[in-house]
C-alpha cells in the first residue's frame, strides 16, 4: 500500500477544476470544428451530386458528338469520291483545251506565215525570209539565235 501512495498523486481541488476548464475548452473547440467539418461535408456532397448531374450531361454530349462524327465522316466519302469524279473530268478537260490551244495556235501560224507569204511584212516588219513550222533547239544558243531572228528584220 506504501508502493501506490508514492506512485499516485494528490490532486487539489484547483488542479482538478484547471484540467476541467482546459478539457471544456478543448470539447468546445473540438465541438465548433466537427460542426464546421459536417458543413463542409454537406458542401462536398452537394458538389458531388451536381458532378454527377453534369456528368450525365456531358456523357449524353459526347455520345451526340460521336453521331455527328458518323454522319461527318459518311458526308466525307461522297465528298471524297465527288472529288475524285471531278479530278478525272477536270483532267479531261485540260486534255481537251489543250488541245483546243494547240489548234489555235497552229491556225495563228497559218494565218501569220499566209499573211507574210503574200506581203513580207507584219506589223511594220519586214522579213526576208520565212519557214513553216520550223523547229529549232540549240543548247545556250537558242536564247541568241532568237534575238539574231528578231534583229535581221529590223537591221534590213
Amino acid at each position: 500500500m506504501e508502493q501506490k501512495n508514492q506512485n499516485s498523486k494528490e490532486y487539489t481541488f484547483d488542479m482538478v477544476w484547471q484540467a476541467l476548464m482546459e478539457s471544456r475548452e478543448q470539447i468546445s473547440y473540438l465541438t465548433a470544428s466537427q460542426k464546421e467539418t459536417d458543413k463542409l461535408q454537406k458542401e462536398a456532397d452537394k458538389m458531388i451530386k451536381s458532378l454527377s448531374a453534369n456528368n450525365g450531361a456531358a456523357e449524353k454530349e459526347l455520345q451526340e458528338m460521336r453521331l455527328q462524327q458518323k454522319e461527318t465522316d459518311k458526308i466525307l466519302k461522297i465528298v471524297s469520291a465527288n472529288i475524285d469524279k471531278n479530278a478525272a473530268a477536270i483532267k479531261e478537260t485540260n486534255q481537251a483545251i489543250g488541245g483546243i490551244s494547240k489548234s489555235n495556235g497552229y491556225m495563228a501560224e497559218k494565218a501569220i506565215f499566209n499573211a507574210l507569204e503574200r506581203d513580207m511584212s507584219f506589223a511594220d516588219i519586214k522579213f526576208d525570209d520565212i519557214d513553216r513550222a520550223k523547229k529549232r533547239k540549240i543548247k545556250k544558243l537558242n536564247h541568241t539565235m532568237l534575238c539574231l531572228k528578231m534583229a535581221i528584220p529590223l537591221l534590213s
